[in-house]
């Protein structure tokens, strides 16, 4: 529509044949076209050359970040783990202290690794019934593996399931089940706690991992015992506390050298204790 010519911008129509530069310009334009053209070419030939010689150089390093899954594939720094209360499978809706009391007992030996960081108890319990996914446990309590399992009695057998999950992507790292009477009980215990042990260690960033076995100072029914009464204190059912403390002390009574019984016994005293709103007063309750 408008050309440049010596004396300014003039319309198309304005400019003579002999004024007019635009064949000068198409030649100008068409020049440049064919030799950036050449030079792209040159520049593909030189670089395809320089990869099928094997010049390293000549190859691009591109950084490629891996992807989460690639990523906890080589992950060797596990160190953190929730144990979720194992699931209670039985027709009897009561039996679900076992199931609690195992897992309590299978993070307590997990945490006296000093190298391993184990979520609370109570925070890992507060999952029970809720049913959440590996990633939403791994994401609110900040953990890299997660134990979930769950625990079915039938008459004085027990079967008992566990599984170590990776959070990162939800590979099972172990997985074992068991079917033992119920005087084995404490015998199963120790082996998932080994199994999850030597399941985890090529997994953490220690070089060696050592647990003590749990040793087994009571029976069967007293340990039935011990863990009602825990979950009767856990769950705040409405029994009232000197019943509770009654029963942490029969608890002592019948295996004197177990040490976790005498904590809870004085665990329901100090919470029975006006500190905490209870009619005994601290002093009475701390001594």
């Amino acid at each position: 529509a408008f050309e440049m010519t010596p004396e300014g911008i003039k319309r198309t129509e304005d400019v003579s044949p002999e004024e007019s530069v635009t064949q000068d310009t198409g030649r100008w334009l068409t020049r440049l076209t064919f030799g950036l053209m050449a030079a792209v070419i040159v520049i593909l030939l030189v670089d395809r050359q320089g990869v099928f010689s094997g010049d390293e150089a000549a190859v691009p390093q591109v950084q490629v970040n891996p992807t989460p899954t690639e990523s906890a594939a080589v992950d060797q720094g596990l160190d953190s783990i929730a144990v979720l209360p194992f699931v209670n499978m039985s027709s009897d809706l009561e039996n679900q202290f076992f199931g609690d009391g195992l897992a309590e007992e299978i993070l307590n030996q997990l945490a006296s690794i000093e190298e391993l960081r184990v979520a609370a108890r109570t925070s890992s319990f507060y999952f029970r019934d809720k049913d959440p996914t590996i990633a939403e446990v791994a994401q609110a309590l900040n953990v890299d593996a997660v134990l979930e399992g769950s625990i079915q009695r039938s008459g004085n057998t027990i079967r008992v399931v566990a599984q170590l999950i990776r959070a990162s992507d939800s590979v099972h790292l172990w997985s074992s089940k068991y079917d033992r009477p119920l005087d084995d009980y404490f015998e199963v215990q120790d082996d998932i706690a080994r199994q999850i042990m030597r399941a985890m260690m090529p997994h953490l960033a220690v070089d060696q991992v050592s647990a003590s076995k749990l040793e087994t100072l009571i029976s069967p029914e007293v340990f039935e015992q011990l863990a009602l009464a825990k979950k009767q204190y856990y769950d705040e059912t409405g029994v009232a506390l000197p019943q509770l403390r009654e029963q942490f002390t029969e608890v002592t009574r019948a295996a004197p050298d177990y040490a976790p019984g005498w904590s809870w016994l004085a665990m329901s005293w100090l919470t029975s204790s006006s500190a905490f709103g209870g009619d005994v007063a601290v002093e009475a309750a701390r001594e």
